[in-house]
């Protein structure tokens, strides 16, 4: 079973993987684990990244989502998603991934955005990948993440009934 946690940075999709592992014991992949230098470093001084090298990328997360499907029943990976065009490449490749959006308000994402440590991202940036992100045309559901709270996160994520276990009185 792979889900696929997607969604604009600062929407806490490593908080709900992390708690969901927690709960759920999943294994967790985050896509940026996957990301090349080059493209690590053009994140980190806000310089935007063409298609080409997204190319490049999403061939090797597939790749190794490969290699962990094989060693994990629970694969959750996390990873922006931003158009609609990689998210059809994983689902050609895992045809059984259940895709869930992480969603936030925009100034609770902007506000998480300021205090993220690893791969901050400039406000003009930002507001750039809000703009390219295209608007999901595959299936998918939707968690809200505007509370630190893990229960409202196992509430909507047993609500979704995507999965065989549940956790009852979280």
């Amino acid at each position: 079973m792979i889900f696929v946690l997607f969604g604009l940075p600062g929407s806490g999709k490593t908080h709900v993987a992390q708690v969901l592992r927690k709960h759920f014991n999943f294994f967790i992949h985050d896509g940026d684990d996957d990301l090349p230098p080059v493209m690590k470093k053009l994140l980190l001084t806000s310089v935007p990244i063409s298609d080409e090298m997204r190319d490049v990328f999403f061939k090797k997360l597939i790749t190794h989502v490969k290699i962990l499907e094989k060693k994990y029943d629970q694969l959750i990976v996390t990873q922006t998603f931003i158009k609609n065009k990689y998210r059809k490449w994983f689902i050609q490749n895992f045809p059984k991934a259940q895709f869930v959006l992480i969603r936030v308000n925009d100034s609770l994402r902007e506000k998480r955005l300021k205090t993220r440590r690893e791969f901050p991202l400039e406000d003009r940036y930002a507001k750039h990948m809000v703009d390219l992100f295209e608007k999901p045309n595959i299936p998918y559901d939707t968690i809200l993440n505007e509370s630190e709270d893990e229960k409202e996160i196992i509430t909507q994520f047993n609500a979704l009934n995507l999965h065989q276990k549940k956790v009852d009185n979280p």
